[in-house]
């Protein structure tokens, strides 16, 4: 499967883009030149915390349940069996993302007030650009 990035023109100086990434991505433009603004979604507090400090029952059973998964995966993970597991859980969508379209303004609109996308894992997400992370870069 070769890689794929979807992207949509914000405005004059914004572009969304999402992929394999698991979140959409904002890049803007000052000067002729692109940056990439960061990811329309961040990491919570909570979820930076350890899974071993979570508590209740379908948390802490979870855990319980990737602990077991974890070690019996011990040494399957290529080069020396030292494969850094990457925590996805915190994110919208679990899977790469297939499609992202604007929403929320008429077809052919320069501005739209939401973007949404849909991912492999069959979820829908609805992101409203002002109320992401990278708002103040897109200059919404």
């Amino acid at each position: 499967m070769a890689a794929s990035f979807l992207l949509v023109r914000f405005q004059q100086t914004g572009l969304v883009g999402a992929g394999h990434g698991f979140t959409p991505l904002a890049f803007s433009c000052s000067g002729g030149s692109w940056a990439l603004a960061g990811g329309l979604e961040a990491k919570p507090e909570a979820a930076a915390k350890s899974t071993e400090a979570a508590v209740g029952g379908a948390a802490s059973a979870r855990a319980m349940f990737q602990k077991m998964n974890d070690s019996s995966n011990k040494g399957s993970g290529g080069a020396g069996g030292d494969a850094k597991k990457i925590d996805n859980s915190w994110k919208s969508h679990q899977a790469l993302i297939t499609s992202l379209q604007p929403f929320g303004a008429p077809v052919g609109s320069a501005t739209f007030p939401k973007v949404t996308t849909t991912a492999m894992d069959g979820r829908l997400v609805t992101w409203t650009l002002a109320k992401t992370p990278v708002a103040a870069s897109l200059g919404i």
